[in-house]
């Protein structure tokens, strides 16, 4: 398949990402497609793609194994609402899940950022450079419910980027009685 059809791909399925329980799914299809649409253009920029998402996929782990345990001392908080242990534990499970989820979050669009930048680089297309700042930032914003739209208006651009992407065809060489 072509790499910027892959790229388009990949870059739609990592915005839809953000729904609810189907954007690990998405997560995991789009990385693919982005992966095998970026690793010819620059092998640099696949490796930081895939170290940002297992980076991310490590970030899910850890919600849902924290967020069981988060919701197991829920349940005893509720059986024992007297308890201080119990209700330190809903809150120290609450903030575990959003801290590490924002940390992971933040080191991998670091990665993810990295990779952009150097598909801006490869391509001379400015919207993944934008992309790669706009995901950054977006997750560093993620404290606040902004920092949501602005890691899709990211995605969005690397999504445009690969749209207006056309791949660089070599030249022919002159044949000997072109070039006298």
């Amino acid at each position: 398949m072509d790499k910027r059809i892959l790229g388009i791909i990949g870059s739609l399925l990592y915005i839809l990402s953000f729904i609810p329980h189907l954007g690990l799914y998405f997560l995991i299809i789009g990385f693919i497609a982005l992966f095998f649409a970026i690793k010819d253009i620059s092998q640099n920029a696949a490796k930081n793609l895939f170290i940002g998402f297992l980076i991310n996929i490590l970030g899910y782990g850890i919600y849902i194994i924290w967020g069981i345990g988060t919701f197991g001392a829920i349940l005893a908080y509720l059986n024992n609402p007297g308890s201080t242990f119990a209700l330190s534990s809903v809150i120290f499970g609450i903030l575990g899940v959003l801290g590490g989820m924002y940390i992971l979050g933040v080191i991998s669009s670091i990665f993810y950022k990295n990779a952009l930048v150097e598909l801006k680089e490869k391509t001379g297309i400015k919207y993944f450079e934008w992309a790669g700042y706009l995901i950054l930032f977006g997750y560093l914003s993620m404290i606040f419910v902004i920092g949501v739209f602005i890691v899709i208006a990211g995605w969005a651009f690397a999504l445009y980027g690969f749209i207006v992407y056309q791949e660089r065809k070599a030249l022919p060489k002159p044949s000997p009685k072109e070039s006298r």
